[in-house]
């Protein structure tokens, strides 16, 4: 392989590698969809 190519590679996963990670997509999930989609239900169910 290009040594130029791996180093390039290496680079770009420690810069954008933690903006993508499964821990920061659970927890943006659980904030953004899960948690105002309970809320939501609760409210619901109490108004009726």
């Amino acid at each position: 392989m290009p040594h130029g190519w791996v180093r390039v590679m290496k680079e770009s996963i420690q810069t954008v590698g933690p903006v993508f990670c499964s821990d920061r997509m659970l927890k943006d999930y659980v904030a953004q969809l899960y948690l105002p989609g309970k809320l939501a239900r609760k409210e619901a169910t109490v108004a009726a």
